[in-house]
């Protein structure tokens, strides 16, 4: 029998109900849960499907709470536990703050049922070739440094990609150096020096806009760079040139090689391609067999905090849309 899952959250939850209604999704949309606003009214007319209270839900297999967690003065963690205590698993969008997540932790182990929060990004495909590929040029080349560019929106996200990227446990600590609209931090992650560069711009009254760069890596190892420009691109290699005696040892090699897959997607195609099949990947973790968050992940979510306890608020900013400058820059020659 296909699993039934009910969606809570009709603004991120919107994802993970259309992704719930493609032809290869591991389940079935049950319902859409909110408190009779439009947005989510809407949704379940869309999505032809009833419109819930948390009360109504009925019998369903999992529940993705996608509403603002405590940490941001949401209710997204009382409605977790809340499920979880009813018998259903629950997968919850991260941030979360991991005080909330280990006390949902307790309560999924006391009735037996699937608990998983979700970054999201590390389970887009782009991104997890990024991460195998990292973890690959570490088995054969030292790496010494990572730089990685992200904003405050997908701060959490960037830290969950690095923790499955690269080899040993999350510092428990970093050094935070603030600036205006950007902030640098620096971190040793078992050996390797990690440098953030955090964009912090933020419209109060569109706090999804102005989120740039939502993650960018940089690897640089003995061999040469690994480079991910956005969660939706193609991996980037820049082999490091040899020169002896005044030339390169290698003269006829590539400058830097695109990795397959090696055509972008537009980002209509990466809501409607990538990120199914990523929400997929990251329900089957509640479907099915209970699993439950590990101590890596209470170590990322510890250490976002720290970090975060040191930045100042994000600069206020207006969300304009943006002029489209391609054609101007790509007539330059």
């Amino acid at each position: 029998m296909t699993p039934r899952v009910a969606v809570i959250g009709a603004t991120f939850g919107a994802h993970y109900a259309r992704a719930l209604r493609t032809p290869s999704a591991p389940a079935e949309l049950a319902c859409i849960v909110g408190a009779g606003g439009r947005r989510s009214a809407a949704l379940a007319a869309d999505m032809d499907v009833p419109l819930r209270s948390i009360e109504e839900i009925g019998e369903v297999d999992a529940a993705v709470v996608a509403v603002r967690s405590a940490l941001v003065g949401g209710a997204g963690d009382e409605i977790t536990r809340q499920l979880l205590g009813r018998g259903i698993a629950v997968l919850q969008e991260l941030p979360i703050h991991s005080r909330d997540v280990a006390e949902s932790l307790r309560e999924a182990r006391r009735h037996g049922v699937g608990f998983a929060v979700n970054p999201f990004y590390p389970h887009l495909a782009p991104v997890r070739a990024f991460i195998t590929r990292t973890a690959a040029l570490q088995q054969h080349s030292t790496v010494h440094r990572v730089l990685a560019r992200t904003c405050t929106q997908t701060l959490h996200a960037t830290l969950f990609v690095l923790a499955q990227a690269l080899q040993g446990p999350p510092p428990r600590s970093a050094e935070v150096f603030p600036g205006r609209t950007g902030h640098l931090v620096r971190m040793d992650w078992a050996g390797s020096e990690v440098d953030l560069l955090i964009a912090s711009r933020l419209d109060p009254d569109d706090p999804d806009n102005l989120a740039q760069p939502l993650m960018a890596y940089t690897v640089s190892a003995e061999d040469g760079e690994l480079q991910l420009d956005h969660p939706h691109a193609s991996c980037r290699w820049l082999p490091r040139p040899h020169v002896c005696e005044g030339w390169p040892l290698h003269p006829d090699a590539p400058s830097s090689v695109v990795l397959p897959p090696t055509k972008e997607p537009t980002i209509g195609a990466a809501l409607t391609e990538l990120w199914p099949e990523a929400i997929a990947r990251a329900l089957e973790r509640v479907l099915g067999t209970p699993t439950l968050p590990d101590q890596r992940t209470l170590a990322v979510l510890r250490l976002w905090e720290s970090i975060s306890a040191e930045l100042p608020a994000p600069a206020p900013a207006r969300a304009l849309a943006p002029v489209d400058r391609t054609a101007d820059l790509a007539a330059i020659r």
